[in-house]
Formats: C-alpha cells, sequence, structure tokens
C-alpha cells in the first residue's frame, strides 16, 4: 500500500515538474520572439527633449492685438515628424507663409500619421503638406524672410537615422530672400514645435495669418539592440546604441 502511495506521489510530483517545464519554455519562446520583434526597432528618447535654434524674430506678448506667442504643438508620445504641415497665403502678389505646423508618425509606422500645429481653417490662403521620403525624418527647415521680421517661407530639411544623410527638400514653401538653416542637432530629429503667429479676420472677413517665429523641439533617435525592459532607462549605454 505504502508502495502504491509514494509511486502515485512521485508521478503527481513528475507531472508538476513538466508543467513548470513547459510553461517556462512557452514564457522563453514568447521571450525571444518578442526581442526579435523589438531588435532593430527605432525609438525616441524624449526625455532629453531640446529646442533647435528660433527662425524670426521674438514675439512680445501685448505689444500687438490678436498675437499669439510661443505656442506648443507636440507630436503624440513617441512619434516623430514625418515632414511638415503648411499654410500658404498671397500677399503683394507673393506667396507667403500663414501657419505652420507637423506630420508626426512612430519612427517605424509609414502610414498612420497625426498632425499638429498653427495651421488648418483659422489661417489665412490654403493647407498643403510636405513629406519626407520614407526612411527618413524632419530635421528642420530652411527659412527665408522677406521683410527681415517674419518667416515668409520654408524648405524642408530631412535626414536619415544611419548611415546618416541630409536632403533638402525641392521646393521652397512661400517666398523670401534671406535664408538661414533652422534644424535639430546631429542625431536628433523634430517632435514638435514652438511656434508664435498673428492671426485676424481681415476687412472682407477672410482669415489673415503671419508666422512671426518658431523653434523646433528636438529629440535623439536610437536603435533597440536587444529586448527592451521596462525596469531600466532607455538611456543606458549598456544594452542600447544610438
Amino acid at each position: 500500500m505504502n508502495r502504491l502511495f509514494v509511486k502515485a506521489r512521485y508521478r503527481r510530483l513528475f507531472g508538476n515538474v513538466m508543467a513548470c517545464a513547459v510553461f517556462v519554455a512557452l514564457l522563453l519562446t514568447a521571450g525571444i520572439a518578442s526581442s526579435e520583434n523589438m531588435r532593430g526597432k527605432l525609438y525616441l528618447v524624449t526625455k532629453q527633449t531640446t529646442l533647435s535654434e528660433r527662425a524670426g524674430t521674438p514675439c512680445l506678448p501685448g505689444q500687438e492685438r490678436n498675437a499669439f506667442c510661443d505656442r506648443n504643438y507636440m507630436c503624440p508620445h513617441g512619434q516623430v515628424a514625418r515632414g511638415l504641415m503648411l499654410n500658404l497665403d498671397v500677399d503683394a502678389g507673393e506667396s507667403t507663409l500663414s501657419g505652420v505646423g507637423l506630420v508626426c508618425a512612430e519612427p517605424n509606422e509609414i502610414y498612420t500619421v497625426e498632425r499638429t500645429g498653427a495651421f488648418g481653417n483659422g489661417f489665412g490662403g490654403q493647407t498643403v503638406q510636405d513629406t519626407c521620403e520614407d526612411g527618413t525624418f524632419l530635421a528642420g527647415v530652411v527659412a527665408a524672410t522677406s521683410d527681415q521680421r517674419n518667416v515668409t517661407g520654408v524648405r524642408k530639411v530631412c535626414r536619415t537615422y544611419w548611415p546618416v544623410t541630409e536632403k533638402r527638400g525641392v521646393d521652397l514653401y512661400g517666398s523670401g530672400y534671406h535664408k538661414e538653416m533652422v534644424t535639430c542637432p546631429e542625431g536628433t530629429f523634430v517632435t514638435g514645435v514652438k511656434a508664435s503667429y498673428f492671426q485676424d479676420l481681415d476687412d472682407d472677413g477672410d482669415h489673415d495669418s503671419v508666422v512671426r517665429n518658431f523653434r523646433f523641439f528636438c529629440a535623439e533617435m536610437r536603435h533597440w539592440i536587444s529586448q527592451p525592459e521596462e525596469v531600466r532607462d532607455p538611456r543606458d549605454p549598456s544594452i542600447r546604441t544610438r
């Protein structure tokens, strides 16, 4: 009787051990699959966000009616700018910038985008979208001015993560004779825009807007070289690289 009891007990113990082994094997398999899915994927270090140089002249609150100064427009958390959203109007026969914003997406996403910024129906002229090529992200713009005060035109500047290449857009949206580069530092990309603008209605009731200045929020981009660990700081250089 005792011998039968011992055999039954060992059978139950062996069954429990096998069940645990199968469970652990499943967890390891899921972990490996997850690691393979994330390995090489791009991500942004948003905790280290900085600001680019400013395009245009400072906006002085209270100095001008209907002037909006230093309004922040950020891509959703973890997203990067893929291009520009712009409003273009005509002033004295010349095309001029009347609104500025961003097209945002996950770094590893191509098709699904979101838009943010000072642009749209409340700004003068027509809205246009200018996106970077697949595999590149917005690094900034070449900003232009016709009056040495407002930003009257922009040309996108796109950059790849690796190998690093940079390409300016073909088209200047708006106009301007004096130009300057307004881009994020090397290794960083646009994740938001801080814009100042004038916005009102003209005598005919149409929207009238002017871009006073803007700056870009910039965040570093990296790629996963191993499975992300929630308890680890994503800036830990021992497990990740730039």
